[in-house]
């Protein structure tokens, strides 16, 4: 009886389907303006009519307007108030990219939201927001700051270039990556004297890394008796958002 009763029911939605496909009144999926070129990527940074993107390669970041056409991931109009730090999206281009860094995309066609990931790049941006608030002593007469995120294991590199351009520009300094022993090679540290003489290195060092959480340091350091330590930070994300708590501080 289960046989012969499936073939029946089976037979009826095959037509059925058939029916909607054939049917001149179905409702067809919303197409996107046609664009001669696409780039994906994430959103590092919103800023008032552009965006800072993170692009598929190590070190692509873009300035994006914001003001061309936006869609939903189903292809529909969507307002720029959608727009949100952590989003991937689709850039439909005409035009060339220019060379600046970061780079400036022309004649963007549409912006169409892909998914919502985590924020990563402006939570960390956060945590050395608040670590350059700490003992600001440290941080005059720099034009540099460096940035050691070799231990960073969920951002990806272009986050982690979003990361530093953002953390630099908004303190209007140069912003270089490297560990200590790498930057002492290339001569912006003083490994003998320990002192970094126009910059500051900070640093993070995560551990326990789920997507839910994980522990990390922090730090900041200008020499061998100039630096501050967050230790024994725990991050935690509840409702989709990320905060942390500090173990405990420490300065030399």
């Amino acid at each position: 009886m289960r046989r012969v009763f499936g073939v029946p029911v089976l037979t009826a939605a095959l037509l059925l389907a058939l029916t909607a496909c054939s049917n001149p009144f179905s409702k067809a999926e919303p197409q996107l303006p046609k664009a001669e070129a696409v780039l994906s990527g994430k959103i590092a940074q919103l800023r008032d009519d552009s965006f800072l993107l993170a692009g598929t390669g190590a070190s692509d970041l873009y300035i994006v307007s914001s003001e061309p056409d936006l869609y939903n991931p189903d292809n529909t109009p969507a307002d720029a108030s959608a727009l949100q730090s952590g989003q991937t999206v689709e850039i439909g281009y005409s035009g060339g990219i220019m060379e600046s860094y970061p780079a400036q995309i022309g004649n963007i066609v549409y912006i169409k939201i892909t998914g919502q990931e985590d924020d990563l790049a402006g939570f960390y941006q956060m945590i050395l927001s608040d670590l350059w608030n700490t003992d600001e002593g440290l941080n005059s007469d720099i034009s540099i700051l460096a940035f050691d995120l070799s231990q960073v294991t969920n951002l990806s590199e272009s986050e982690k270039s979003a990361l530093v351009y953002m953390v630099s520009s908004e303190h209007n300094l140069q912003g270089i990556t490297g560990t200590f022993d790498e930057l002492s090679e290339q001569g912006y540290i003083n490994k003998e004297q320990l002192y970094f003489d126009n910059g500051m290195l900070f640093e993070l060092t995560l551990s326990d890394v789920t997507g839910e959480s994980f522990t990390f340091d922090a730090s900041k350091w200008r020499s061998g008796t100039g630096a501050y330590y967050y230790n024994n930070c725990r991050a935690v994300k509840d409702g989709g958002a990320w905060s942390y708590t500090v173990g405990s501080e420490a300065i030399s």
